[in-house]
């Protein structure tokens, strides 16, 4: 058997694995510049409860045969009344939830209830934090309440990641939030993962205004190499996941197969798709919507949404620009991280990719680094979505 063949055999296997995107509201109680929700609202109310609870029924009947799990996601999730609620009821479903939050408000339920808590293995809060009170508030807002937060969810053992968007005003003070932050997971001995995404020089980049900002790709991934090559040296209770550094970094000590940082973060990862506020459904965060559910919540119309998405994914289009030739989904996740490359059949990702991997040779030659770098857990791999 040929190592291509090797490779798709494994894509076909990891397509077993879905990690379902509900947006549960568009509604946020913060303005962030580079937030690339606000430039697409929606003129219909959002789906209700009642509405999410039928969908994540039916797709996990027509999906049974594949390890299904939901990031729910907006705007601002808990500006949505009834949010933890609905979530509390799929954990005790033993269905699988992450979610992604500004962490401005969170419910008290999360704090109390032992579904919620890592012991139940179900559940991942990932919170929104752009470093040190002074870095982070030079876009966002209300640090003293976030970090509150952020702390008590780690004293009240809830499985949390720190999602980071860096760009100009930031950057700078990356190794101290991260010195911070593994002073606070030794203080609970907890490993506190860091998944960075970059404001920086994408093909496709629609949000206007971002220009001081915005960081060029060599000073991003340079940032990225010399805060990577820190916290293995100095940091152990962080885990750092900084997007084009650690995954293709990855993906290049792997010789040219699946990485499980792609997995985790790519489309590798079986597949992932969205479901809007709205109802449309989406192959990925800025792909053109090819259903939506709105009016037929229905077995017919989930089948038919499964039977689209499994030839959508078939394992020939992945990546097919790809200069690594990998079916990592990298270029289809790009949307998630501000690139908002449109993903396979779009060619300006092969260049940036290019760029991207030309870059890590240079960082490697220049260090004299020939090891790999450190390999992801099992772990990652089921909290990721």
């Amino acid at each position: 058997m040929t190592g291509k063949e090797i490779r798709l055999m494994k894509v076909v296997e990891l397509n077993r694995y879905v990690c379902v995107g509900l947006e549960i509201t568009r509604k946020c109680n913060m303005n962030c510049a580079y937030c690339y929700v606000v430039p697409r609202p929606h003129p219909e109310p959002d789906l209700t409860f009642d509405d999410w609870h039928k969908i994540v029924s039916l797709l996990r009947e027509e999906m049974k045969d594949r390890y299904l799990s939901f990031h729910l996601a907006g705007g601002e999730i808990f500006t949505k009344e009834g949010t933890a609620e609905f979530i509390m009821q799929l954990l005790q479903q033993g269905i699988e939830v992450s979610l992604v939050s500004n962490g401005l408000v969170v419910p008290e339920l999360i704090f109390s209830e032992e579904c919620f808590k890592e012991k139940g293995g179900l559940f991942n809060f990932q919170i929104s934090i752009d470093g040190l009170k002074k870095e982070h508030e030079t876009i966002r807002s209300h640090y003293d309440r976030v970090m509150g937060n952020l702390i008590r969810l780690l004293e009240s053992g809830v499985l949390t990641t720190v999602r980071t968007t860096v760009h100009r005003g930031n950057i700078k003070g990356m190794k101290s939030f991260y010195t911070f932050l593994n002073r606070l997971g030794e203080k609970y001995q907890k490993v506190i993962e860091v998944y960075v995404q970059p404001v920086a020089d994408f093909p496709r980049q629609p949000i206007k205004g971002l220009g001081k900002i915005r960081l060029g790709l060599e000073e991003y991934l340079e940032a990225g190499f010399e805060v990577n090559r820190y916290v293995e040296t100095y940091l152990p209770y962080v885990y750092n996941s900084w997007r084009f550094v650690h995954d293709v970094g990855s993906t290049l000590d792997m010789d040219r197969t699946l990485s499980l940082n792609s997995v985790c973060f790519g489309c590798g990862g079986g597949y992932g798709f969205n479901i809007n506020a709205n109802g449309d459904v989406l192959n990925c965060e800025m792909d053109v919507p090819f259903l939506n559910l709105r009016d037929h919540i229905d077995r017919e119309t989930i089948h038919r949404v499964v039977e689209i998405l499994d030839e959508k994914n078939r394992p020939r289009k992945r990546c097919l620009h790809c200069p690594l030739n990998t079916y990592c989904g990298m270029c289809r996740l790009s949307p998630m991280i501000h690139g908002y490359t449109e993903g396979f059949g779009y060619t300006d990702c092969k260049p940036f990719m290019s760029r991207v991997v030309s870059l890590h040779r240079e960082y490697r030659k220049k260090k004299g680094e020939t090891g790999k770098l450190r390999k992801e857990g099992v772990s990652h791999v089921r909290k990721a979505c």
